[in-house]
Order: structure tokens, then C-alpha cells, then sequence
């Protein structure tokens, strides 16, 4: 799918779940560990609303230290959803998903650094994520 336009949208952090969170220091051992990162989106069309899903796990040795799940919700402006309609899709540009992605893993990154005070899990630094390196593709649903 190529690249809409570039347009303004206003929207507004709705809404924050932390679907999971676990941690598990007792299986640090010496050695690197490494995060793995998953996003995905999803449209509600009832709520005018965007979710981004981010997962974020630790791992060493193909042992799980952290799974995390945090789900952010992003209201939309209606003339913002009207700005995105397309016959009967909306079709969400590259560029919005990207800052959505940021400002979830933004939220991540604090829940992570909250929920992991006082274990050894803290120490592990999250890497920057580029998410344009990521998301290439609009993201359309129907409407």
C-alpha cells in the first residue's frame, strides 16, 4: 500500500492497559540478555480510536526475565477520521503510526523502569527503537 499524503491529525492518549507484566530475575544468569519488541494496530471504528499494541520481552539464553503487554489507545479527532476515509476504509498514514508506535514505547519504557525497581531486571538498558525503520505501510481498516 503506498504512503498517503501527509496530514494533521489530532488525537489524544485515551486510555493505557497493561495487559501483562511479569518478571522473572530469578533466572538471570551471567551473561547479555536481549529485548525483543513486537507492535500491531488495530481501528475501532465505534470509538474513533487506534490501538497500539506493544510487547516487549527480556531474554537470555531463550529464558523469559520480562513479558510485557501494554496496549495504548489513541482517541481521534472526528475530522481527523474524516481526513483518513477512503470509500469505505480508513486508511491510517505511516508517519501517525510511527509517532503512536514512539509514544507507546515512551509509555513502555516508564512502566518497564517502574515495575522492575529494586530486582536485577532494572539494570537492562531498552534500546532505542526506530520505529520509520519498522513501519513502511499505511495501516487500513474498515470502516
Amino acid at each position: 500500500m503506498e504512503h498517503t499524503k501527509e496530514i494533521q491529525i489530532e488525537y489524544r492518549l485515551a486510555k493505557i492497559d497493561i495487559n501483562k507484566f511479569d518478571i522473572h530475575p530469578e533466572g538471570l544468569k551471567d551473561g547479555e540478555a536481549a529485548f525483543q519488541t513486537e507492535v500491531q494496530f488495530a481501528y475501532n471504528n465505534t470509538q474513533h480510536s487506534v490501538r497500539c499494541r506493544l510487547r516487549v520481552n527480556l531474554v537470555q539464553h531463550e529464558n523469559p526475565l520480562m513479558e510485557s503487554e501494554v496496549d495504548c489507545h489513541f482517541e481521534l479527532k472526528p475530522d481527523s477520521v474524516n481526513k483518513m476515509k477512503q470509500d469505505e476504509n480508513i486508511v491510517i498514514p505511516a508517519p501517525i503510526l510511527i509517532q503512536f508506535a514512539s509514544l507507546c514505547y515512551g509509555t513502555m519504557r516508564g512502566i518497564i523502569h517502574t515495575k522492575t525497581m529494586d530486582t536485577p531486571i532494572n539494570r537492562f538498558i531498552l534500546p532505542p527503537i526506530y520505529f520509520h525503520e519498522i513501519i513502511k505501510q499505511d495501516f487500513m481498516a474498515k470502516v
